[in-house]
């Protein structure tokens, strides 16, 4: 039987995550048959091959294996080696509740022009060291939680999720959660309903850690840009022109992962690739909304404000295009000088 749906995970030296990643998508409600896990190993140098080839799972996996071609790079393999007419993007750190494919496909069989957002808790999965920016954050959710308090004498890179774990269900994983902290934009959810009805920027709620669409429509908008080095937008940016293609953005809270907390830190060399990202971005779609995304990514807005400020402008040039046109030019300005005075101070501070 031909399979309908496939989960695309591209994965870099993450062989322990991968693990519990793949081990959980064999607890899916959806039929084994229809359904296959297409494995992207980017370059991965920590055995991860060794590990997918030994994995037993009941579900078909798809398995290459490529050079480093980074995050865009990828998932567009992904994106050619699925068989599924719809794609379920998730990423190696991401553990699928057991009705996660099902409640996607539900979302794809009411129509073929809906990019379907999933939720996303936050969840530890290892001990942190003490110079992570999350160790405080560690800290105080234990202290505040009684039955997590014994995992204060843990010692550090201790994982805490374990792939055995699920054969007696989910339920550790709640109890793991940052404190239950919901998806970080839950306030928008709250406001604009699942349907986002009145949100301009659904763009900026798709992450790779979870979201589906059809294949063809990926396809047809030339897949990821794999113009995108390093870290961050890429996903934005795809989602960007999905949102151009004039398709239907929804969120299904009952389509959700646990997102494994781990300890990267974030270093310079991640912020400098993620304002030159941005510059591309700017440049291959100077629209004002893009242009205004820097004030949501250096905290002067938030994201509420940004979807005002986007629907004023686009009010305000139906009735005085000259002054809508002399407020995208200073938002134009503001962006450029901003994402220039970075990288100056990058080249001079080297």
């Amino acid at each position: 039987m031909a399979v309908d749906v496939s989960v695309v995970i591209p994965t870099y030296n993450k062989k322990d995550f991968l693990e519990i990643t793949l081990t959980a998508l064999g607890f899916q409600t959806y039929p084994l048959e229809k359904y296959e896990v297409v494995v992207i190993n980017d370059g991965s140098t920590d055995g991860t091959e060794t590990l997918v080839s030994s994995l037993k799972v009941p579900y078909q996996i798809n398995y290459t294996h490529q050079e480093n071609q980074g995050y865009s790079g990828a998932r567009n393999r992904g994106i050619e080696k699925a068989s599924g007419k719809t794609i379920i993007f998730i990423d190696d750190d991401c553990i699928p509740t057991p009705t996660f494919i099902e409640s996607h496909m539900e979302n794809h069989q009411k129509g073929d022009n809906s990019v379907v957002l999933g939720y996303k808790y936050l969840t530890f999965s290892q001990m942190l060291p003490d110079d992570s920016p999350r160790k405080g954050l560690l800290i105080e959710t234990l202290s505040r939680q009684e039955a997590l308090r014994h995992l204060r004498s843990i010692p550090v890179g201790t994982m805490l999720i374990h792939p055995q774990d699920f054969s007696d269900g989910f339920d550790k994983l709640a109890h793991l959660s940052y404190a239950g902290e919901r998806d970080r934009w839950e306030r928008t959810y709250e406001i604009h309903t699942p349907q986002l009805n009145g949100f301009r920027l659904p763009w900026l709620l798709l992450t790779t850690a979870n979201f589906s669409v059809s294949k063809h429509h990926c396809v047809e908008i030339g897949g990821f840009d794999e113009s995108f080095k390093g870290w961050g937008l890429e996903d934005f940016e795809f989602g960007y022109r999905l949102y151009k293609q004039r398709l239907n953005f929804v969120l299904d809270k009952a389509s959700f992962v646990y997102r494994l907390i781990h300890w990267d830190n974030v270093t310079e060399d991640r912020v400098v690739s993620k304002v030159k990202n941005y510059t591309h971005f700017c440049q291959k779609h100077p629209d004002v909304e893009v242009y205004l995304h820097w004030r949501l990514s250096t905290s002067q807005v938030d994201i509420l404000t940004y979807n005002a400020l986007v629907c004023q402008y686009y009010e305000l040039l139906e009735i005085a295009k000259f002054i809508a046109d002399d407020y995208y030019n200073l938002v134009k300005h503001e962006c450029e000088s901003y994402g220039w005075d970075i990288e100056y101070r990058r080249t001079n501070d080297g």
